[in-house]
């Protein structure tokens, strides 16, 4: 149940509604949330379109979003040798973690063992790895480790079904969102949309203000206010199950 209580200031929707229409946007910092949110998902086509009607700048290079997308794929694929191929040519590689680079490399050795190629992967293991590790020492348990689980193996018939985990698509997954991120993040992008930050400033400012002052909230899955009751707004699952019902905020 509802109650406003004594001294509580409170604003009718159409009140609220009115508070609202007195604050100003201009039109370009709109376009511009909308172009962040459009470049944030990698939507190509719809970013050229949408900054030749608005007249928005692109602030980045569109080519980068299919060479990344092209790598991903291949590690998807488990295809790590080919995408680490295509990060050196992009001159990517030094953007990734070197753990994350270790994890690549650690795909194409378990392949080898998979597909049971040994000499080949003792061979790549010395070539690839064992470098690698020098550079980076800090990386060295994790080397002797990724060698345990990867040569263990070795002693039985069918390598595949101890390195199961690793050739999964799931883990394909898993190790392409890594090299996105990390992508993303060294060339200075944002992995969420401005959009998203607004929504979770929205929700807790909502909740601060719900302490003092009873108002219309606004339902960001319909864009209209919604009169809560005859009080303040009740709980946070009570606000939050009104303003951000349909929205992940992660």
């Amino acid at each position: 149940m509802y109650v406003i209580l004594k001294n509580e200031k409170s604003f009718t929707k159409e009140e609220w509604d009115e508070k609202l229409g007195e604050v100003k946007i201009r039109k370009e910092d709109m376009n511009k949330l909308v172009m962040d949110y459009f470049l944030v998902e990698e939507l190509v086509p719809v970013v050229k379109a949408f900054s030749e009607e608005s007249a928005t700048e692109i602030d980045f290079d569109l080519a980068t979003i299919p060479a990344k997308s092209n790598i991903l794929q291949k590690i998807k694929s488990h295809d790590a040798e080919g995408a680490i191929n295509e990060l050196k040519a992009l001159d990517w590689l030094g953007l990734l973690d070197p753990s994350i680079v270790l994890m690549l490399e650690r795909q194409t050795l378990f392949q080898l063992i998979r597909d049971q190629k040994l000499e080949e992967a003792i061979e790549y293991a010395q070539e690839r790895l064992v470098p690698l590790v020098e550079q980076y020492p800090q990386y060295e348990e994790t080397m002797t480790r990724i060698m345990e689980v990867g040569m263990l193996p070795l002693a039985f018939t069918d390598p595949t079904n101890h390195l199961d985990f690793y050739l999964k698509d799931e883990w394909g997954e898993v190790l392409a969102r890594l090299v996105n991120s990390d992508i993303v993040c060294g060339q200075n992008r944002e992995t969420e949309t401005k959009l998203l930050h607004l929504l979770r400033t929205l929700f807790h400012v909502e909740k601060e203000l719900d302490e003092h002052v009873w108002y219309p909230h606004l339902n960001v899955c319909s864009g209209i206010l919604e009169d809560l009751g005859v009080g303040r707004a009740g709980s946070d699952e009570e606000t939050e199950s009104s303003s951000s019902g349909c929205i992940s905020l992660g």
